[in-house]
C-alpha cells in the first residue's frame, strides 16, 4: 500500500513522526523500504541529545555511539544538516556504563581517505585525538558491571566535547550546532578546529592553500546556538572567541554573556565570517563588549539585549554605566557593513527604584538625577535599512536640563535608513513620543514605530501598545513580556 502514497505525503508523515516519537519512527523505517528511503534523511538530519531527564553519562555514552555509526556508515553522515546537545560533567560510565572506544580503523579512513588532510594537519589531528583519549578511574565495585560491556582500562574518549568535535568532522554537510550546558568545556571544538583551519603551506609558500581540507562540517558550519546551564550561567570567553572562527560561520546566538572577550593576536590578524550576532542576556559594558564586536567586522545584523539587574548595578557601582556614545563610536568603527541594529533593555535604567539602590549601597544621600548621552551620528553606516532602540538609547536622557543634548532622527540615522522602531519608558504615549512621528528626518523613512512599555509586576514588563507613522496605532497582538 505505502509504494501507492506519493512521495511527499510519506516525507510529511515521517516528518510529524519524528517530531512526536523518533524511536517509533524509525522501527517503522526498518520494516519498510520506500518510508525508510524517505526518513532516513529527515531522521539524521538532526542529531545528538538534548534529555533533561538523563545526566551526563546517559548523553555522552549516546553521542559516542552516534559518532561511531556515522564513521563507519558515511552515506549517513551526509544527511546530517544540524547536532543539537546538551554538555555536562559526567560521573564516567557509573551510571550507564562507558562510552564505546572510538573506531579508529574508520577515523583513519576518513582523515586519510576522504578528507585527505595534509601531512602536517593529519600528524596534529591524531596528536590531539590521542589526547582526548584517557583510562577511566573506575571504582572497584563498578568493575565487573563494566566488564560485561569492554574492558574498563582501555583508553577511551570520556567527555562529550571532543565527541562533538569529531561529528563536527565527520559530518561535511553539517550547518547548525545548538549546544547547551557547560559550554567551558568546549575548548577541545575550538582547538580541533585551530588545527583543521590553519594553513598547512605557510612555511613553504605554495598557493595551495584554498581547497586542502573544505571536505569536513568545520567548513560547512553556518549557525552556532549557546545556551547555558543554570549551574554555570557564564559562557566561557575564549570558547566564545574560537568558536566565533569556524571558517563558515555566518550565525551565531549566544543566551547570556557576563564576562569579556579579550583581544589575542589571532584576532588582530583575522577577521570572523559571522554575519549575524545575537546576544540575549547581556551583562557586560562597553569596555567588555569592543573585543568582541572587533572580531565581527563583517556583521550585517547586530543584536543586543541587556540583563534585568544590569539596570541596578549601573546605579550602584559606575563601572556598569553604558557609555551609549562609545558604543557607537565602536560601532561606526569595526562594523561598517552593518544593515540592521537591535538594542534592548528595560526602563529601570531611567526609572529606578530608588530604594533599593539606598539599601544595596548603603547610602540615603546617594543624588537622584541620571544623565547620559545617546548613541550619536550614525551616518557613517552606509547600508543601515533598520534600527531598533529604546529611546534613552537614542536620544540619551537628562535630567540636569543644562547638560541636555537634543538629538533628532536626521542627525543620528544615515541615509540608507528605511525603518526605526523605537521603545518608550512609559505606558502611555506622551505628545513628545507622538511628534517622533513627524520629526525632522522621518519624511524619508518608510516606517516611523514606537512601543509603550507597561509593568506588570516588579520583574515583568510588557510592550503591548505601538503607534505608526504608516499604519497608524495598534496592539501587538498579545502581550509581550520581558
Amino acid at each position: 500500500m505505502a509504494d501507492r502514497i506519493p512521495t511527499e505525503m510519506i516525507e510529511k508523515i515521517f516528518v510529524s513522526a519524528c517530531y512526536i516519537d523518533r524511536p517509533t519512527c524509525a522501527t517503522i523505517c526498518r520494516t519498510n523500504r520506500l518510508g525508510r528511503d524517505v526518513a532516513t534523511p529527515i531522521l539524521y538530519e538532526t542529531i545528538g541529545c538534548e534529555d533533561f531527564v538523563k545526566d551526563g553519562d546517559y548523553r555522552t555514552r549516546k553521542l559516542a555511539l552516534l559518532l561511531g555509526t556515522l564513521l563507519r556508515n558515511r552515506k549517513l553522515a551526509r544527511h546530517v544538516r544540524r547536532i543539537s546537545h546538551r554538555v555536562d560533567r559526567t560521573l564516567y560510565g557509573r551510571c550507564y556504563g562507558l562510552p564505546p572506544p572510538l573506531d579508529y580503523d574508520a577515523f583513519n579512513h576518513l582523515i586519510t581517505e576522504e578528507l585527505r588532510l595534509c601531512d602536517d594537519v593529519l600528524e596534529a589531528v591524531l596528536d590531539w585525538t590521542e589526547g582526548q583519549r584517557y583510562i577511566p578511574t573506575v571504582p572497584p565495585r563498578d568493575v565487573k558491571k563494566l566488564e560485561s560491556e569492554q574492558n574498563p582500562w582501555k583508553r577511551i574518549i570520556l567527555d562529550a566535547a571532543p565527541l562533538l568535535a569529531l561529528l563536527i568532522l565527520a559530518c561535511p554537510e553539517v550547518e547548525t550546532l545548538k549546544l547547551r550546558g557547560r559550554i567551558d568545556t568546549l575548548w577541545s571544538v575550538a582547538s580541533l578546529n585551530q588545527i583543521l583551519t590553519r594553513d598547512p603551506y605557510e612555511r613553504s609558500g605554495t598557493e595551495e592553500i584554498l581547497e586542502y581540507n573544505r571536505n569536513h562540517g568545520c567548513w560547512s558550519v553556518r549557525n552556532t546556538e549557546l545556551c547555558v546551564n543554570e549551574d554555570s550561567p557564564e559562557t566561557a570567553e575564549q570558547i566564545i572567541q574560537d568558536l566565533i572562527y569556524l571558517p563558515g560561520l555566518k550565525f551565531l546566538r549566544i543566551e547570556q554573556l557576563w564576562d569579556g572577550v579579550y583581544q589575542t593576536p589571532r584576532s588582530t590578524a583575522t577577521s570572523s565570517t559571522i554575519q549575524h550576532l545575537e546576544i540575549l542576556d547581556l551583562g557586560l559594558g562597553i569596555e567588555e563588549l569592543t573585543p568582541l564586536i572587533t572580531h565581527c567586522n563583517m556583521l550585517k545584523t547586530l543584536v543586543m539585549s541587556w540583563e534585568e539587574m544590569y539596570d541596578h548595578f549601573c546605579h550602584t557601582d559606575a563601572s556598569y554605566r553604558i557609555d551609549w556614545r562609545r558604543f557607537g563610536e565602536e560601532t561606526l568603527r569595526w562594523t561598517r557593513q552593518l544593515e540592521e541594529l537591535k538594542l534592548d533593555m528595560k526602563p529601570e535604567v531611567v526609572r529606578p527604584d530608588w530604594a533599593w539602590v539606598a539599601r544595596v549601597t548603603g547610602n540615603h544621600e546617594i543624588k537622584k538625577q541620571i544623565n547620559f548621552c545617546g548613541i550619536g551620528d550614525l551616518k557613517a553606516l552606509k547600508r543601515l535599512r533598520k534600527v531598533t532602540a529604546p529611546d534613552f538609547v537614542l536620544f540619551g536622557y537628562f535630567e540636569d536640563k543644562e547638560q541636555r543634548e537634543d538629538w533628532t532622527l536626521d542627525e543620528i540615522l544615515p541615509a540608507s535608513c528605511q525603518e526605526v522602531e523605537i521603545f518608550c519608558a512609559d505606558p502611555e504615549f506622551s505628545q513628545t513620543d507622538r511628534e517622533l512621528l513627524s520629526s525632522p528626518g522621518t519624511e524619508r523613512l518608510e516606517d516611523v514605530t514606537i512601543f509603550n512599555c507597561r509593568r506588570v509586576r516588579d520583574d515583568e514588563w510588557t510592550r503591548e501598545r505601538w503607534i505608526s507613522k504608516r499604519n497608524g496605532e495598534g496592539m501587538t497582538g498579545g502581550i509581550k513580556t520581558f
